[in-house]
């Protein structure tokens, strides 16, 4: 469980309209938007020494590029394409036309071609993430990028990409859409805490066990889902378990909260 000097360092989770409010009282050292963009997931990551970066972009019903221009953001240091599932990289398209970006990661998965037909977009470096890379961003940030390719899993959601954030304003998970098998091999690999847990799959039964839980601890835990989904997620389980490890008020949806801004670390301390 995060310890009482971190959760000071976290200066501020809220949900937020589509206006996308800026609520801070004190620049973050780092900041998370978790877009509003139904049933998929888009997540911006920026920091206070100027770095910015894309994970996934939605089903394309959502203008992210026009968002990330709004955000202030024209160029990206980095894009994680976690998986080539419509509702995380359909958007990438746009998104890469219209920013400069110095890097794309995708899944080493041959099977995933929804994935590969982003290798060497538009002439921009491609990095296939087989097994783990770790490299910084800027001043403050770790950034660890995980890929289960190797274990034979016969779903591309278990070939993922993993972006784990580190930094001493805190730790953040985002999962994808991994599932019970492959969040089984992330607790073998990793065994530490996080502030900020972005729920693997939507919500679906298929991930977010108690042992992962158990293991990551997140103190605040984001749905990125679409209302009224015809999957029916997040499923009911899967919103009692988070309960059990953390606080249930800081459970948030984008179905129901829109999206959600996090800033962490006062630039100041």
């Amino acid at each position: 469980i995060c310890s009482a000097s971190k959760r000071k360092r976290m200066s501020l989770v809220c949900a937020v309209t589509v206006a996308l409010t800026m609520l801070f009282t004190l620049p973050a050292k780092a900041e998370f938007l978790f877009f509003d963009v139904g049933q998929g997931t888009a997540v911006l990551f920026k920091t206070s020494d100027g770095y910015s970066g894309l994970i996934d972009s939605g089903d394309g019903k959502t203008d992210i590029s026009s968002l990330l221009f709004k955000e202030g953001i024209g160029k990206l240091n980095f894009v994680i394409l976690s998986h080539g599932h419509n509702d995380h990289y359909r958007e990438n398209k746009k998104v890469l036309e219209e920013h400069d970006a110095d890097i794309l990661f995708i899944p080493a998965n041959e099977e995933d071609t929804g994935a590969l037909s982003y290798c060497e977009y538009n002439n921009i470096k491609t990095v296939k993430v087989n097994g783990k890379i770790k490299l910084n961003i800027g001043k403050y940030t770790e950034m660890e990028l995980v890929c289960f390719n190797e274990n034979g899993y016969d779903n591309i959601n278990n070939s993922s990409v993993i972006t784990s954030f580190f930094g001493n304003w805190g730790n953040v998970l985002l999962t994808g859409d991994i599932e019970a098998e492959s969040e089984h091999d992330f607790t073998e690999l990793e065994c530490r805490k996080y502030d900020v847990l972005c729920v693997a799959h939507h919500g679906s039964d298929t991930s977010s066990t108690d042992n992962f839980l158990n293991t990551v601890r997140p103190e605040y835990a984001i749905i990125s889902v679409g209302a009224d989904n015809i999957y029916g997620h997040p499923s009911d389980n899967v919103l009692d378990r988070p309960k059990k490890y953390m606080n249930k008020k800081n459970i948030y949806r984008t179905d129901v909260d829109g999206a959600v801004r996090i800033g962490l670390g006062n630039y100041f301390s």
